[in-house]
């Protein structure tokens, strides 16, 4: 096995390359693009301008991350697609980065113009509800765009450290705007979230529409990323208490779209969508040209009783003999080729980010009986109770379970950078 720590370490510095580099960033607004006050006049228009704005948030970039972690390796059926990225080949210019860039803050910038928009128009009585709903659910976009761009491109995740460009108003360019401070962006968009939950009515709980259970998930996610313990705990306990894990037909389910138990919220892709197999597969014949390493394989192929085993891992395709190992975490439909909804948030993160925080803070005890609650939903079974006795044990067990919960939905390498100080390990590739 061929430790890559140091490579971690050139990856990280990604954030600064792009961003020292904003003279790539992007003139967001045309010579002929319409102008908010032409393009929207009703509540409709606007209900039309929020589900574009979320039809362009490719968190499908996000996951694409993993193609430089250690749970995946270059395919059999590879024709050179993604062997720069996953070796590490990165600067400014890196589609995977300016794609990252260019699309979160495009997304904003739709979300602020959406907002400016909605400030001419008065709504109907019998539209007041959605108007106020399309509003905060632009701020939770906007809020979410930020927090993705601050995990991936802030070097380090501490107050006065360097951030990202947090912009609440309608840029027409950021190739001029400074980097906010990490902290400053924190508050950004904890400020975003606060305008969403007053806004979004508590009447809205489809997990396809931004809602208060994702506004207060969008709460723990920040806080664990800002080192607010306390309010990981709290916030993560809230979902904890109103959501029940899936069990393991469910769980299997819910990766063919017919299971919500566990969601909290589901990015809609219909077809004509980019599927998000396609980070791994070619559409056309299926072929795979990323595939799963040998060290995730080996970790789960090790507990067959988990149902995380055939979720991760196309078993009747799969073919040991041959190092040949694919990838099922977006299953294939004929009609439909790899295409399915984003689980962007489940309960089980909740679970996650809640013993994280518990072991950070020295509960041990709590921490370890989060994670036994969430292998006893995976295994169907009684699990043992892990035994934490000091910080490092605690945190690497539980990325450990990250990686095997969290596989290919866009956690693996903000997991390894945000816990690297604790775990001092980076991605070791077989």
């Amino acid at each position: 096995m061929k430790n890559i720590n140091k490579y971690l370490v050139a990856v990280l510095g990604l954030s600064l390359m792009i961003c020292s580099s904003c003279q790539d960033a992007f003139d967001i607004q045309d010579e002929d693009t319409l102008i908010e006050e032409v393009a929207f006049g009703t509540v409709a228009d606007l209900r039309s301008g929020l589900f574009d704005a979320l039809g362009i948030y490719g968190y499908e970039n996000v996951i694409d991350l993993s193609n430089i972690t250690d749970d995946t390796k270059i395919g059999a059926a590879t024709g050179g697609q993604k062997v720069n990225f996953h070796d590490f080949q990165l600067n400014s210019a890196t589609g995977e980065a300016a794609g990252l860039w260019l699309n979160l803050y495009t997304t904003i910038n739709r979300a602020n113009r959406i907002l400016v928009a909605s400030e001419s128009i008065t709504p109907e009585p019998d539209e007041v509800a959605e108007f106020n709903q399309i509003r905060g659910e632009c701020n939770a976009l906007i809020a979410l765009a930020h927090f993705n761009l601050l995990s991936i491109f802030s070097p380090v995740y501490e107050a006065g450290g360097q951030g990202v460009i947090f912009v609440d108003f309608v840029a027409t360019t950021v190739d001029e705007l400074p980097r906010n401070t990490f902290g400053e962006v924190i508050a950004g968009i904890n400020e975003q979230l606060d305008l969403a939950a007053e806004r979004i009515p508590n009447s809205q709980t489809s997990e396809n529409r931004f809602n208060q259970n994702f506004i207060t998930g969008m709460r723990a996610k920040v806080a664990l990323l800002s080192g607010n313990l306390q309010g990981a705990i709290n916030f993560s306990q809230q979902l904890m208490n109103t959501f029940p894990l899936a069990n393991q037909q469910e769980y299997v389910d819910m990766w063919f779209d017919i299971d919500n138990t566990e969601v909290i919220y589901t990015l809609d892709r219909v077809v004509g969508d980019f599927p998000v197999g396609g980070i791994w597969y070619f559409t056309a014949n299926g072929g795979a040209f990323i595939e799963m390493s040998n060290t995730l394989y080996d970790e789960i192929s090790g507990q067959p009783t988990d149902i995380r085993f055939p979720v991760l891992v196309d078993i009747p395709n799969t073919d040991d003999a041959d190092n040949f190992h694919l990838i099922n975490k977006y299953p294939n439909d004929p009609t439909n080729p790899f295409l399915r909804d984003i689980k962007l948030m489940r309960v089980s993160e909740m679970y996650l980010i809640n013993a994280e925080a518990r072991a950070l803070s020295n509960d041990f005890a709590g921490a370890a009986a989060t994670i036994k609650a969430l292998r006893d939903a995976r295994f169907g079974a009684d699990t043992p109770l892990p035994n934490y006795g000091n910080t490092q044990v605690a945190i690497v067990d539980i990325l450990r379970e990250r990686r095997l919960e969290l596989a290919y939905e866009g956690h693996r390498y903000l997991d390894v950078k945000r816990l690297r100080g604790i775990t001092n390990t980076g991605f070791n590739r077989a």
